[in-house]
């Protein structure tokens, strides 16, 4: 049997899904603070508030934006290794808000509507793997997405 990779945690996901999952200790060194922001928003338990739904496409539009940063001042391989976690999570929530439960629980709400849309849109951007060359335009599509679907966010990114 093969050794798990370096860059993978034992059961095969990211780094930040075990951080979630109680898994592992590691936090990326650019966001320690947002690990918690990791697990999927519409959970089929309770109903989610519009504060809630802004709060994670703000992390998303966030995360990205400071993602460019990185890469505008010439570290692109911290700027790529954040597009990729990012896209890791993005892949997560629309997985689980195409889960046939979840579209029925929140099928009818408009910020669930509107946050299924941003995440696929953000998700579905670049196809195959994030490399340096699309990482850049991938993070410009994400902050794009998240604030066309929700533009209150560019009032609230101070």
């Amino acid at each position: 049997m093969s050794q798990p990779s370096p860059h993978r945690d034992r059961t095969g996901a990211g780094r930040l899904s075990g951080v979630c999952a109680g898994k592992s200790s590691h936090v990326s060194k650019y966001d320690a603070r947002e690990v918690t922001k990791t697990m999927a928003l519409y959970d089929g338990r309770r109903q989610i508030s519009e504060d809630e739904v802004l709060q994670k496409v703000k992390y998303f539009y966030d995360r990205a934006g400071k993602a460019m940063e990185y890469w505008s001042a010439g570290d692109k391989r911290t700027a790529l290794n954040l597009a990729k976690e990012i896209r890791n999570e993005l892949r997560e929530e629309y997985k689980n808000n195409d889960l046939a439960r979840i579209e029925k629980y929140y099928g009818e709400d408009i910020n669930f509507v509107n946050y299924r849309a941003a995440v696929h849109e953000a998700y579905a951007s670049i196809i195959g793997q994030t490399t340096y060359q699309n990482a850049f335009s991938f993070l410009y599509d994400v902050q794009s997405y998240m604030s066309y679907y929700f533009p209150k966010i560019r009032k609230k990114t101070s």
